[in-house]
């Protein structure tokens, strides 16, 4: 039997406050890219942000044409 990894056990709510912490887009954006667990912290984080940066991200980046 697999054990689950200690990171698995945090809950959504957690992981999603710890997200509220990142400002870059960048950086959510690869987040939400580990693993379904932490996309859906990801997406919970960002409907409760109330600002988030784009700095550094130009309109034509692959992530916007995807």
């Amino acid at each position: 039997m697999e054990q689950e990894a200690e990171i698995d056990r945090l809950p959504i709510d957690l992981l999603a406050q710890i997200f509220l912490m990142i400002t870059s887009f960048t950086d959510l954006a690869q987040a939400s890219g580990v693993c379904r667990k932490w996309k859906q912290g990801v997406k919970q984080a960002l409907a409760r942000r109330q600002t988030l940066s784009f700095a550094g991200f130009k309109m034509d980046d692959e992530l916007f044409l995807n």
